[in-house]
């Protein structure tokens, strides 16, 4: 057994020539994600949710044909160098208040080749990213299991596509079918918040960088403990099967997120009360109901159960005196960014790059940081590390 960093909801930009997620950098091809998760980030397994699509499908067959990538014995794909790519999709489903998004994730090319033909007889036609489910929760359940995958709601809490936002609850729109192997927290919410909402009890967490360029693969990942990465030993890891598990979850503090506190439109206003604020204590007015603010409003009384550590993280990009030169350094030294800001100890990190950048991290890590929390689309911001370095 070891340890191994996943990403597991990175979309596509382009295949085949085509765009798959119009909002999507270009640079978001397979090859891509593979070169930068494993030179830059240090993630050995990602899940793309757009391969369900036909350019994907298109372009990982002109792959396989070439012989530049191969399926992985477990499930999945890879070019041979270290990364294992899981196929996917992201699809918008409707609720009692608007869409919510939900992403599959399915094992290898002829089960990919199966929910796609599933879907379009549902209605669902795979030209673009996050299409539309025209049934209900339940159904596309059944047709991930039947296609031997596994599914999860995304970024749940979150005001745009979040589940909470549009339904009451996981267990109004599911009614009959098979659970999700897991749900997904979203940028503006950690482990912390999300354990005291009871209906989520039963499921394991994941946090997932829901990337739309090369550069955020990563900004949130999961520490999974398996023998290797590919479908099977992810799919063990959620359901905690014969030692495999998640270990540890990571991500920005959730006060970064744009969509952490309620916000309102007509005053501009980021709420700094105690959550949850609900209307605008200015005007009145309706707010953008922040993830911190719906949070408070699901959570009941009790003790949380246990739960794998959710680790804060800011990218080496967001510290004082660490450029793009030094960043690239120490990822190709010492694993990648993720290994950078969590695993390396300080005298690698001196010896990389030196005492004071290796000084930076280590506060970074320790969570030395002020931070102004984000609300209605705008991130929050890092104002500086305790103690008065700038940042």
């Amino acid at each position: 057994m070891r340890e191994l960093f996943a990403d597991l909801h990175v979309h596509l930009g382009r295949a085949a020539g085509r765009w798959v997620k119009v909002s999507a950098s270009a640079a978001l091809t397979l090859e891509g994600i593979a070169a930068t998760a494993r030179r830059d980030k240090g993630v050995e397994l990602v899940g793309v949710v757009d391969l369900w699509t036909a350019p994907a499908r298109d372009e990982l067959a002109r792959l396989l044909g070439a012989g530049r990538w191969r399926e992985v014995a477990g499930g999945g794909f890879t070019d041979g160098g270290g990364v294992t790519v899981l196929g996917g999709a992201e699809l918008a489903l409707e609720g009692p208040r608007g869409p919510y998004h939900v992403v599959a994730l399915l094992p290898d090319r002829a089960a990919l080749e199966r929910f796609a033909r599933d879907l379009a007889a549902a209605g669902t036609r795979g030209e673009r990213s996050t299409a539309r489910f025209p049934g209900r929760l339940g159904e596309l359940a059944r047709l991930t299991t039947a296609a031997g995958g596994i599914w999860f709601p995304a970024h749940v809490f979150t005001p745009h596509r979040g589940l909470y936002a549009a339904a009451d609850g996981l267990a109004r729109v599911l009614e009959e079918g098979p659970a999700p192997a897991a749900v997904e927290l979203g940028l503006s919410a950690d482990t912390a918040m999300a354990a005291g909402v009871a209906e989520l009890e039963p499921f394991p967490f994941l946090s997932n960088s829901d990337a739309h360029s090369l550069g955020k693969l990563g900004r949130e990942a999961n520490r999974l403990r398996g023998e290797r990465p590919c479908f099977a030993e992810l799919a063990a890891a959620l359901a905690g099967r014969g030692g495999r598990g998640i270990v540890g979850n990571y991500g920005l503090d959730p006060r970064l997120g744009k969509y952490h506190r309620s916000f309102c439109p007509a005053c501009r206003r980021t709420a700094p009360e105690p959550p949850p604020v609900l209307a605008c204590p200015v005007c009145g007015g309706k707010v953008v109901v922040g993830v911190a603010d719906r949070v408070a409003c699901l959570t009941g009384p009790g003790v949380p159960p246990a739960r794998p550590p959710y680790r804060h993280q800011l990218p080496l990009e967001f510290l004082p005196g660490i450029g793009p030169r030094t960043a690239a350094r120490l990822a190709a030294a010492l694993g990648g960014e993720l290994a950078v800001l969590h695993l390396a100890d300080e005298a690698a990190l001196r010896a990389v790059a030196g005492p004071q950048a290796a000084a930076t991290v280590l506060r970074a890590r320790r969570g030395e940081l002020t931070v102004a929390a984000g609300g209605g689309g705008i991130y929050g911001r890092v104002r500086g590390m305790a103690g008065g370095q700038g940042a």
